[in-house]
């Protein structure tokens, strides 16, 4: 696959995985704006997300985000009313925020002679700015990726509520498409392998929801498989998409091999291991029971689990759209398309 070209911040030339992708959909820029940060295992690029909505498509409960103007599941929503029913009830308890940050959020957003600072509000309608005229003749399939606490599920239920009024908005996650119990676990509860390599159902992801909305498809989807809390097949009637729907899709390892050419734009939030499990530690310890439980599962299991991930698949050298969410209060913005950074 050919690089794509962009520049950093100091007007250097930079390589960008996915050039050849998207110049050949016609969808994204190949070009980006970089702020020249490292983003491997590790360093100091991570995810300062406000709010958390889900426990990170994990062996185990997560939180639902539902009452946004937008199609959820198998409710479909206009911008005026309410859902009715939401295959995100079969998956997800209420969600809850935590560790919200003092004050205003404020991004630092990349330009070509330098940084600007945008508001939360701002960061989130650039982004929605971004995807609104996205049209590849198929629905476009946004991927909202990062490590656990990352803050995915509350961005992509953001973005939703913006993208609502102008485009029709499907949100699923990667918790609907979890494998069995027995499949997610047969290398031990703790293995980093078994949470990489086991948890989810790819080939159902593709055959339910990614491929019906991508080029070629039936249109006719689902956005759950499995219910991972009752370790139970769930099987609802597909719902039918038009070419114009939009879909946010959040989850954890979503630029692995099996998926990354699915998505016709990536955003990845990149957060650290020692924020992450920071974060692990307010947000989980009603889940697990203890503060040793979390970091026991975190030290054992997900932390290492995400550092294969980005050995092998390099999520944040791929995605279209890479944030630094590590601090709270200002993430920053280090990959955007060129065609649309700031002047």
């Amino acid at each position: 696959m050919a690089v794509g070209r962009g520049v950093d911040i100091a007007g250097r030339t930079v390589g960008n995985h996915m050039g050849d992708r998207r110049r050949s959909r016609g969808v994204v820029g190949a070009e980006t704006v970089e702020l020249g940060a490292e983003t491997g295992h590790g360093n100091r690029v991570a995810d300062g997300v406000l709010r958390f909505g889900s426990t990170g498509g994990r062996d185990r409960g997560s939180g639902s985000r539902g009452g946004w103007a937008h199609k959820r599941g198998s409710s479909t929503v206009s911008s005026a009313s309410i859902p009715t029913r939401s295959q995100s009830d079969i998956r997800r308890p209420p969600a809850r925020r935590y560790l919200e940050a003092p004050g205003a959020r404020s991004y630092c957003f990349p330009k070509r002679d330098g940084l600007r600072v945008v508001t939360e509000s701002e960061f989130l309608t650039r982004v929605v700015e971004l995807i609104r005229p996205m049209r590849p003749g198929h629905p476009l399939r946004v991927a909202v990726d990062g490590p656990d606490a990352a803050g995915k599920s509350s961005l992509a239920a953001e973005l939703a509520r913006r993208l609502a009024p102008v485009r029709e908005t499907i949100t699923a996650s990667v918790d609907g498409f979890h494998r069995p119990r027995a499949v997610r676990q047969r290398r031990g509860g703790l293995s980093a392998e078994g949470y990489y390599r086991d948890s989810f159902d790819y080939p159902a992801l593709r055959a339910a929801l990614l491929d019906p909305l991508g080029p070629g498809g039936s249109r006719r989807y689902r956005t759950v498989v499995f219910d991972h809390r009752t370790d139970q097949v769930v099987d609802l009637p597909p719902e039918q998409a038009t070419d114009d729907a939009v879909l946010l899709f959040d989850g954890v390892f979503l630029l692995r091999p099996e998926l990354r050419e699915q998505w016709d734009l990536s955003i990845y939030l990149a957060v650290s291991p020692a924020e992450s499990l920071r974060r692990a530690l307010v947000r989980d310890l009603e889940l697990f029971g203890s503060a040793e439980s979390v970091r026991e599962r975190y030290e054992a299991r997900y932390l290492p689990g995400q550092q294969l991930y980005r050995a092998e698949a390099d999520p944040a050298g791929r995605a279209d759209v890479l944030v630094d969410y590590d601090d709270p209060a200002r993430p920053r913005v280090l990959r955007w398309p060129a065609a649309r950074a700031l002047r």
